[in-house]
């Protein structure tokens, strides 16, 4: 699985720009969607310090963003719909 594709088919998904998966804006679609992506790269393989050198952020800031998204994927219907979607789609 590549980083790019992800991304591609994260943005897709969210209706956003791919760039705006990469932006450092806290809008929570963009957030989501970015949080998304690192969730399925993290489950495919990808280390957290590899996430974080890619997306420029901390350890910490990948870390607390998948978590966040684990716990959404169980409570909100659309996130769940959305991630099952994309995994579908890689």
């Amino acid at each position: 699985m590549k980083i790019k594709n992800v991304d591609r088919a994260v943005a897709k998904a969210f209706g956003i720009k791919i760039s705006s998966i990469r932006e450092s804006n806290r809008r929570r679609e963009f957030a989501d969607a970015r949080q998304m992506a690192w969730l399925l790269l993290k489950d495919s393989g990808f280390t957290v310090m590899e996430l974080s050198r890619n997306y420029k952020r901390t350890h910490g800031a990948i870390c607390v963003g998948i978590a966040r998204m684990r716990g959404l994927i169980g409570v909100h219907r659309k996130i769940e719909e959305i991630h099952k979607e994309i995994k579908e789609e890689l």
